[in-house]
This record gives C-alpha cells, structure tokens and sequence, in this order.
C-alpha cells in the first residue's frame, strides 16, 4: 500500500524509503527520557512515525536502521495536529524477497512527466531570439540536462523531490506563457532565459542522499546557488564572447543574483530592472502556490492549520473547500 493509499486506509502496510531520522532527548538522571521519529517516503507522498520513545522496544528497532534503508511497516495512522502519523506496530529491513519491493517506486517525485516537462523548457528557449543570450541558455540547458532532471528545488521548503527543480521551471515558464503578451514592455528573452536559468545553481547546492531525500553539498552549504548559478552563466557568457557583458547578459545576471527580492532573503542585490521583477513575482508565486497545495492536503475542509507556516508570511492557513469537493 503506497502512502497516500495508506493516509485515505487510515493505516500503514507497506514498504518505504527512511528519508531521516530525528532524535530527542530531554533532561539527565531518572527524569530524562529520550525518543526517536523517522520519516518514511514512496512516489506518492511522505509520512512521519509518531515518537517511538527509549522505554518502547520498538525504539532499539528503529535506532538499528540506517536512514536511506527500504523497511517493511506495519502500523495505524494517528493525526498529531494537521499532520498524520504513523504508530509503528512493526518494522523491518525490506529487500527483493518481499512481494511488493520495487525501490522504483519509493522515491519521492515528481508527479509530472520529466521528458515532456523538459521539452517544454527546451521549446521555450529554442522560441528565443538568436543571439548571445538564446546560446547561453541553450547551451546551459543542453550542458546540464541530466542534472536538471533530477535535481530538488529544495531541501523541504518547496519541490524538495526528485524533477523538483525541473517541475518549479516548468510552471514557471507555463505561467510566463499566459501573461507574457500582458507586459510587453518587458525583454521576454531576458525573461525566459532568466526562467529557465535562474535557480540553476541549485544542480550543485543539493544532491540526493539514498532513500531519495534532499541534501545540502558542500558547495550548497558554502556557496549557495545564487553564487554558483551567477558564475556558471558569467563563465559560460565569456567562453561564447569575450569582453564586456551585453545589456541583456547583465540583466540575466542581475536576474539571478536578485530572485529572492530582497537582502534578507538571500539576493545580494534586490530586482533593478522590470524583466527581474517579473522573474522574482513569477517565483515567488509558483513556489508559494506549491507550498499551499502541500499544506491544504493536510487540512480538512473548514478548519484551519494549526501552525503558522512560515514560507507562507508565517500565517495559519484555511480550507474552505467544502468535504465533496
């Protein structure tokens, strides 16, 4: 039974990926106590264990197992919050004797089609004016297709899974495509290659530890991909022309370095051009939009989270869908 099957069944039979474990512990002498949660994740969703504390035999079980291990679990869903848990009943190592282990299907992905998300990028580029600034994307693109494929947006903010990188450019560009003709004032080759491009850093500021969860590298820990991304484009800029950068090249630049909006999110430098603008509005919304889908499947119809999600202005969020809906 995948997880989402698993969250509707109200319990857990199946086979995952440990994407991590956490452990807590509080107090010293007699009055501490201790505990352990893991995260479980197939293609379908991911879902977190209740804690399994140190006086439950259940906890040795689970602190034996390595994170990225594929385990077989038995167990019924709780809700903690808007969250469901699972209670582990039990829990074991999984591997090819069991009938339903297909490590295929344990690793959180993307729900779209990598290949037609990936024409659609390599169309929109090939529409771009020739010139300078269609080369570098196309060259970029055609330079990093693997890499763009399969690397996560995110650590877990947004599109933290496999194609999540690819999936948030994608709709990027789909909601450029609608309001394009809106804003023609704006260069939509700077636009689009600043699409496609602007989080392309992030192929080296993450990988994909075993079991399919999102990792900082170490270049994402000293680097960052607003760096990374700016120096890939500015190397690739110089080896197809050198000499001064063209107005188009520097803006695409500016358009990388400034996404996030401001200082404090990040960007060096805050959007200084309409086309940077653009870019920053049609992130922020995408990722944002995602974010609240991933949240309002949690939450029932008619009632409110019980957290403040901070990517989301650190407010609470409401479903006013009604139940059949």
């Amino acid at each position: 039974m995948d997880i989402e099957s698993a969250k509707k069944a109200g319990k857990v039979e199946g086979v995952y990926a440990v994407l991590k474990k956490l452990k807590f512990r509080q107090g010293e002498g007699q009055n501490s106590w201790k505990s352990l949660q893991a995260f479980f994740s197939d293609a379908t969703d991911d879902i977190n264990s209740s804690p399994v504390y140190g006086n439950d035999p259940m906890f040795d079980v689970l602190h034996k197992i390595p994170e990225g291990s594929h385990v077989k679990v038995h167990g019924i869903i709780n809700e903690y919050g808007d969250e469901k848990q699972v209670r582990i009943s039990s829990i074991r190592q999984a591997g090819p004797s069991d009938e339903d282990y297909d490590p295929s299907k344990l690793m959180r992905k993307t729900p779209n089609d990598i290949e037609e998300m990936f024409l659609y990028l390599e169309e929109r580029a090939g529409s771009m004016s020739e010139g300078e600034l269609r080369d570098i994307t196309i060259g970029l693109v055609s330079q990093y297709a693997e890499e763009l494929k399969k690397s996560p947006a995110s650590v877990e903010i947004h599109h933290a899974y496999y194609g999540g990188l690819l999936e948030h450019v994608w709709r990027m560009l789909k909601i450029h495509e609608g309001i394009e003709s809106l804003y023609p004032f704006s260069d939509r080759d700077v636009v689009i290659s600043g699409i496609i491009l602007h989080d392309l850093g992030k192929i080296f500021e993450y990988s994909l530890k075993k079991g399919g969860a999102p990792a900082l590298t170490d270049s994402g820990e000293l680097f960052g991909h607003i760096y990374i991304g700016a120096s890939i484009i500015q190397n690739e800029a110089t080896g197809i022309k050198a000499g001064e950068l063209s107005p188009q090249v520097k803006n695409l630049l500016h358009i990388v370095l400034s996404h996030h909006g401001k200082r404090e999110y990040g960007s060096p430098q805050p959007p200084k051009t309409a086309e940077a603008w653009l870019v920053h509005l049609i992130d922020y919304l995408e990722s944002r939009m995602q974010i609240a889908g991933e949240e309002i499947k949690k939450i029932k119809p008619g009632k409110w989270s019980q957290q403040k999600i901070w990517p989301l202005e650190n407010a609470r969020l409401v479903n006013l869908r009604k139940k059949d809906e």
